[in-house]
């Protein structure tokens, strides 16, 4: 777990196996994408930091981020809430 104060990151990436990357790649961007997105709206208030993803254009994570630090800004809370946890989906580490 992070120590208080300390910098979070969430990072979500697309890393396919040679045969699925040549035959659907647009479509498994769209579902991580998709993914990547609920799961920052889900947690914006709660882990702050860094966000970096692949394909950014193709998801939502920058407006939602924009959301989230405008209500933190107003709420005056730029502190960890609750620490960030490491979550796996389909042999992918979430944090």
């Amino acid at each position: 777990m992070p120590e208080e104060g300390r910098m979070t990151s969430i990072m979500a990436e697309l890393t396919p196996s040679f045969p699925e990357f040549l035959v659907d790649i647009r479509r498994a961007a769209q579902w991580v994408n998709h993914m990547v997105t609920e799961f920052v709206r889900e947690r914006s208030l709660d882990c702050s930091g860094i966000v970096a993803t692949d394909y950014f254009l193709g998801n939502g994570v920058i407006d939602v981020v924009i959301v989230a630090n405008i209500m933190r800004g107003r709420q005056k809370n730029f502190r960890h809430l609750r620490y960030c946890v490491t979550h796996t989906v389909n042999n992918s580490t979430w944090e």
